[in-house]
């Protein structure tokens, strides 16, 4: 054979042994890897929190989250989770950033609120055994718990929305009183003492219960508590003090001290006559419980239960809430948790 075609026909055995060896390995042509898609990006929803002290408030949201882009791919935010924002909005930018630098986006808002806040901070709550936190599990004998009382629970109520404000609910509720009594000749005295931004005023079942006794109508106690309570009101009134005024409480005529039941209701009249503008604002505890003794009311027929000083408070602490909170406060959240 010619030398030159013996180079040729050596050149084809030698790719055909090459082809068969790769073949016969498994093996195949190399193809180039495909580049990944670049990286996206997509951001949690606006975020709201409170501020407890009507500055600023520690923030922690949910990171984006990512797909596609060259492994491995990092994401950051600014400001980032956990930082402390200010009250107002804040908006949070983020990005993807994936191996060959290629970045991706996304945004959304953090916004914080200031909390709630009261243009009166100091409550004189002024009564008899009903504001003093006298409870009767039997029917026969009363039983004091200051952990009871409407006064500490409408604080714990207060405490819990108006977390930047110092409020207080002063308890002057003194048992047996009568308003038509001692109560009128008290009350200036307490006012003077303590010098509260509101009174709540919660007083006259000792009234119905003393004619029932010794005039054997409880009717004829109605005039004079409304008169007392009128006086009461004036004397805060002068003094510039607005007075959150209160219906009486239902009672059980079943009960040993609930015999003026029947009274109750034209009491509760004539004190929703005292009502005038800001100055006088009733708060409605005999509606607000249902009207009924049951379930609110224990078994002497007249003091709340325990169960019903808290549906007390909260009557109250609504009444303060629509009277008192400032306009731009969040809207509430309202729970009670009874104190220790």
């Amino acid at each position: 054979m010619h030398p030159a075609s013996l180079g040729v026909a050596l050149r084809q055995a030698g790719a055909l042994l090459f082809l068969t060896v790769a073949v016969a390995c498994g093996g195949s042509p190399t193809q180039p890897t495909p580049t990944p898609d670049p990286p996206s990006i997509s951001c949690p929803g606006n975020v709201t929190a409170s501020s407890t002290n009507g500055q600023t408030a520690d923030v922690t949201f949910v990171m984006p989250t990512t797909q596609n882009g060259s492994q491995p791919v990092s994401v950051a935010c600014a400001p980032g989770s956990g930082s402390t924002f200010t009250v107002g909005t804040t908006t949070v930018a983020c990005t993807a950033t994936d191996a060959t630098s290629r970045t991706a986006s996304c945004s959304f808002d953090v916004s914080v609120t200031a909390p709630a806040k009261l243009s009166a901070v100091k409550f004189m709550a002024f009564g008899d055994s009903m504001t003093q936190g006298v409870t009767s599990l039997i029917a026969t004998m009363l039983a004091y718990n200051p952990n009871d009382a409407y006064p500490l629970k409408l604080q714990a109520l207060l405490a819990a929305r108006y977390t930047s404000q110092v409020t207080r609910v002063i308890n002057e509720g003194v048992a047996g009183e009568q308003a038509d009594g001692e109560g009128k000749r008290r009350f200036g005295r307490t006012l003077d003492a303590d010098k509260p931004d509101v009174v709540l005023l919660l007083e006259g079942a000792n009234d119905l219960n003393h004619y029932l006794i010794t005039a054997g109508d409880a009717d004829e106690g109605v005039t004079p508590a409304a008169r007392a309570l009128e006086e009461m009101v004036d004397a805060a009134n002068k003094k510039g003090i607005p007075v959150l005024l209160a219906t009486l409480p239902p009672q059980d005529p079943e009960g040993k001290n609930g015999h003026s039941a029947g009274t109750v209701p034209k009491l509760n009249d004539a004190i929703r006559h005292l009502a005038h503008g800001d100055e006088v604002v009733i708060v409605d505890l005999f509606n607000g419980l249902g009207g009924v003794p049951a379930g609110t009311i224990g078994a002497d027929g007249l003091h709340p239960t325990p169960a019903g000083y808290d549906r007390i408070a909260q009557i109250w602490f609504e009444a303060i809430q629509k009277q008192y909170e400032e306009p731009g406060s969040p809207p509430p959240t309202l729970s009670l948790k009874r104190p220790r």
